[in-house]
C-alpha cells in the first residue's frame, strides 16, 4: 500500500488531526520567507489559531538571549482556524491536536519552493497537514502535574521565541485537490524538511555560540544532539574544548568517550591516542585494551595490536567480541579478502569520506600528487574480466608493497618508471619537461607525495576488505 493510500485510510480515524491551507498561499509564504532571508517556517498553534509563519528572526524572539524583535512576519492560517474566531473556539479546535501551545520547525529551501510551484502547475490546490494528537515528552512534563500542558513564556504571535519540539512530533504534509493527494517529500536539498529536537538544539547552540553566550554546560549537553544526528566531527570538536575542564577522577571516562567519537568520525589515529590516554588511568580495562588493539590492527600495526590483544586475553580469554576481533586480525595477516571486489570498494569508500569530510567524517587534505597516487591505486585494484584467483594474488602483492611507507614509495617509483618507458608518464601523471606538465621529474613528484596518508588508507581499506560485516556496511 502506498504512503498516500495509508494516509487516506487514516482520514477515517477520528483520532487523526487534519488541517488545510490554500497551496498558492503556502507558495507565497515560502517565497516571502526566502526573500527576507529566513531559513525556517513554523507551525504555530494555540488559543490564537493554527498557522504557518515565517519571520526575519526565525526562531529567535523577545525572550531569547540576546533579545530579538521580529519586524518582518508573514502568516497563513489553516482554513477554519483563523484568528477571527474566539479564543475559546480556537482553543477547542486546536485542542484536538494539542491543548497547550504548539511550535514545530520546518526548513525552507529553493527546492521546496520549486516543488510547490510544480504541484500548483499540475493541478494541486491545497496543503494538508496530518498528525496524531501531540503528546508532551516525559522530560518536559511537570512531575507534580503530569496532565499539564506546555505554554510558551511569550506568545509567538506577540514576538516570543520559537521553542524546540517537545513532542517528538511526526507531522506529515500532502498536496491535495478534489480527487487525489500526494505526500510531500521528506528531504529537500539533502536536508530533512522537519527540524527535529536535536537539529533545533544544534541550531540554537550555534546562535548562542555566535554571541559567545555558551558555557561549559552547553558544550557538555550539545554533544548528545551531535551524536544523535551522527555529526561526529562537531561532537569531537566540542568535546576537545572541554579537556581542560575535566576533573582527574573523570579523565578515564572523558578519553574513552572521546576515543569512541573519533572512531565514529573515522579518525583512527586520534582514536588510538585517546585509548592510550585512557589506559593511563585504567591500564587493565578490557574494553579499552581491546579497542586499542582494534585501532592498531586497522592501521596495519598487527604486531603491536597482538600485544594488546594478549593483555586483554589475560583478563578474559572467553570474551566473544574479543575473540571475533582477533580472528579478524588473522584474516588481515593471512590476506583473506572477502572477494575480488572488496579492496577496491573499501579503498574508494575510505578515500572519498576523508576527501570530502563534512559533519560525519574527519577530513583529510590530500595534495595533488597524493590524490593522483590514490586514484592510480584505485585503478590497479579494480577487478575487470580477469581470472579471479590471479587477481586476488595480485591484490595481495599490491597490499604487501603499499602498506608500509618505504616499500610504497619504491613500488610507486617503479610504476612511474614503467609509465616513462611506455610513454604515458606525461599524459597520465603530468610529469615531464613539457610546459603543460606540473612536475619536472619523478623525484620531484614523489617528494610531494604524503605516503603516510596513502599507507593509512591502504591499511584501513584492507582491514575492512577482510571483514564481511564491514563490507556489507560499506556497500549500503
Amino acid at each position: 500500500m502506498s504512503t498516500s493510500n495509508k494516509f487516506r485510510n487514516k482520514l477515517n480515524n477520528e483520532d487523526l488531526f487534519t488541517a488545510e491551507w490554500k497551496l498558492n498561499e503556502f507558495q507565497n509564504l515560502v517565497e516571502y520567507g526566502l526573500d527576507i532571508g529566513s531559513k525556517y517556517f513554523f507551525l504555530v498553534g494555540g488559543g490564537h489559531g493554527l498557522y504557518l509563519m515565517v519571520r526575519d528572526t526565525d526562531s529567535e524572539g523577545l525572550d531569547s538571549k540576546p533579545k530579538r524583535f521580529p519586524k518582518d512576519v508573514f502568516e497563513i492560517f489553516a482554513e477554519g482556524f483563523e484568528r477571527e474566531l474566539s479564543v475559546e473556539e480556537l482553543h477547542n479546535k486546536v485542542g484536538d491536536l494539542y491543548e497547550g501551545d504548539i511550535c514545530l520547525w520546518f526548513r525552507l529551501s529553493e527546492q521546496l519552493l520549486a516543488d510547490v510551484k510544480n504541484k500548483i502547475d499540475i493541478g494541486y490546490t491545497k496543503l494538508r497537514m496530518l498528525s496524531n494528537p501531540l503528546v508532551l515528552e516525559r522530560e518536559h512534563q511537570n512531575p507534580n502535574q503530569p496532565g499539564g500542558f506546555m505554554v510558551h513564556n511569550v506568545a509567538i504571535f506577540a514576538g516570543g521565541s520559537c521553542p524546540i519540539d517537545v513532542f517528538n512530533a511526526n507531522i506529515n504534509f500532502q498536496y491535495t485537490n478534489k480527487s487525489k493527494c500526494l505526500d510531500i517529500q521528506k528531504v529537500f536539498e539533502d536536508k530533512d524538511l522537519f527540524v527535529d529536537k536535536d537539529e533545533a538544539k544544534i541550531i540554537k547552540f550555534y546562535i548562542k555560540e555566535e554571541t559567545e553566550l555558551n558555557d561549559k554546560e552547553d558544550y557538555f549537553n550539545i554533544r548528545t544532539s551531535f551524536i544523535n544526528k551522527h555529526r561526529f566531527v562537531e561532537a569531537v570538536n566540542y568535546t576537545l574544548l572541554l579537556e581542560n575542564e575535566v576533573e582527574e577522577e573523570f579523565k578515564f571516562t572523558y578519553y574513552s568517550q572521546l576515543a569512541q567519537l573519533h572512531l565514529y568520525a573515522e579518525d583512527h589515529i586520534s582514536s588510538l591516542e585517546c585509548n592510550l590516554e585512557a589506559l593511563k588511568y585504567e591500564p587493565n580495562n578490557l574494553p579499552i585494551l581491546a579497542n586499542t588493539a582494534n585501532r592498531l590492527r586497522d592501521i596495519g600495526n598487527l604486531k603491536e595490536a597482538g600485544e594488546y590483544y594478549n593483555r586483554a586475553l589475560n583478563i578474559d580469554g572467553k570474551d566473544e567480541i574479543l575473540k571475533h576481533n582477533i580472528e579478524k586480525m588473522r584474516s588481515i595477516h593471512f590476506l583473506k579478502l572477502v572477494d575480488a571486489y572488496s579492496f577496491h570498494e573499501a579503498l574508494e569508500y575510505h578515500f572519498s569520506i576523508r576527501k570530502y569530510g563534512g559533519f560525519y567524517h574527519t577530513k583529510f587534505d590530500y595534495n595533488g600528487p597524493t590524490e593522483k597516487i590514490i586514484e592510480g591505486l584505485l585503478d590497479l585494484a579494480l577487478f575487470e574480466n580477469e581470472d579471479e584467483e590471479d587477481f586476488l594474488s595480485f591484490l595481495k602483492s599490491l597490499y604487501s608493497n603499499t602498506s608500509i611507507a618505504d616499500s610504497c614509495q619504491e613500488f610507486i617509483r617503479k610504476y612511474l618508471e614503467e609509465c616513462l618507458k611506455n610513454g604515458s608518464l606525461e599524459e597520465k601523471w603530468s610529469i615531464g619537461s613539457n610546459d603543460n606538465s606540473l612536475y619536472k621529474n619523478i623525484n620531484y613528484f614523489l617528494s610531494e607525495v604524503d605516503f603516510d596518508k596513502i599507507c593509512f588508507l591502504i591499511n584501513r581499506a584492507w582491514s575492512d576488505a577482510c571483514d564481511q560485516g564491514r563490507m556489507e556496511f560499506i556497500n549500503q
